[in-house]
């Protein structure tokens, strides 16, 4: 058994951790490290900035991706 560790929880983490899970052997664990629980869509934070859209419209929480295997560390 692996273990493949992601840091950073941004489009590229999370793109790398989620082709790795669909990659690696089922027994094999991936792990996404971010300081942050969430991830927001950089064009969604320049949307509430002009008032178009809540922020709160484009985040999402990172503890979705347990559902695809792939487990989420803080720090």
């Amino acid at each position: 058994m692996a273990r493949v560790i992601v840091l950073g929880a941004g489009f590229g983490g999370i793109a790398a951790a989620t082709r790795l899970r669909a990659l690696l052997d089922p027994a094999d664990g991936v792990v996404l490290v971010d300081r942050r629980s969430d991830f927001a869509m950089g064009l969604r934070k320049t949307w509430a900035i002009v008032g178009a859209q809540p922020m709160s419209e484009g985040v999402r929480s990172l503890s979705a991706l347990g559902a695809q295997g792939i487990a989420v560390r803080h720090g």
